[in-house]
């Protein structure tokens, strides 16, 4: 039970297989119950209760990032406990392929990784090249969905460039490619435009050919198998799996 005296409000938020427990001062009750509401309406899957203690237990899916984001809660402010069995991931794609970014990002979601996908979660009023950065950095992982529409996109390949970059800094993985057509590797140097960024582009395509892509070509249509899709994911996930 819950003391009266005590000024914080305990929050368990289940999401996938991870269970996360911030700690809010108790005036914030007011934007937590607003915040379930709002993830209510968005989200089918969200379901809520209020204990007799005056803890809050957002049942979902999905959601811990909007839960944090809504809240404006800082991980090294306000989370007492927290625990990620999987990297979380900045998604890299072409709007043009948005329609399988979506889904992709869904099923990551539902499977208990934190996301970043730039139209459901990018601020407003920022620069876009600081967004894609501080995206990039405050994720682990950068999940780039190759094809002929990524890997021409400015947007993309700035992205790919941050992420070696980070690379580069922590000698660690930060790269990730799965592709949904054979562009990747089949373009020749000689193609690649603008013609003043071709090194640069070049040396990121050469750093996504080196890692070994996942073929999701298969599920970038309105109709496919899917008990594939779900193994695919389940191959990706083992991938994204935190070594402990």
């Amino acid at each position: 039970m819950k003391n009266k005296s005590d000024d914080k409000l305990r929050i368990k938020v289940s999401v996938g297989t991870r269970i996360i427990r911030l700690q809010i001062d108790r005036n914030d009750e007011g934007r937590i119950r607003k915040a379930a509401e709002v993830f209510n309406e968005e989200y089918n899957a969200y379901s809520q209760k209020y204990s007799t203690n005056d803890d809050i237990y957002l049942l979902a899916m999905t959601g811990f990032s909007n839960v944090v984001k809504y809240l404006g809660v800082k991980n090294d402010e306000k989370l007492s406990e927290y625990e990620f069995k999987y990297d979380s991931v900045f998604i890299s794609y072409s709007f043009k392929d948005r329609a399988f970014a979506n889904l992709l990002n869904e099923a990551l979601e539902m499977s208990g990784v934190e996301t970043f996908l730039f139209e459901k979660d990018a601020p407003g009023g920022q620069e876009l090249e600081e967004i894609m950065y501080e995206g990039i950095n405050e994720n682990d992982r950068l999940l780039f969905i190759s094809s002929g529409n990524s890997i021409k996109s400015e947007a993309c390949q700035f992205e790919l460039t941050e992420g070696i970059n980070k690379e580069t800094k922590l000698w660690k993985n930060v790269l990730f490619p799965i592709h949904l057509d054979n562009y990747l590797f089949e373009v020749k140097k000689i193609h690649v435009r603008p013609k003043e960024k071709a090194d640069e582009y070049w040396s990121n395509i050469c750093a996504l050919r080196k890692i070994n892509s996942l073929d999701f070509s298969a599920f970038n249509k309105d109709n496919f198998d899917k008990n594939d899709f779900q193994n695919m994911i389940n191959k990706l996930m083992k991938q994204l799996k935190k070594e402990k």
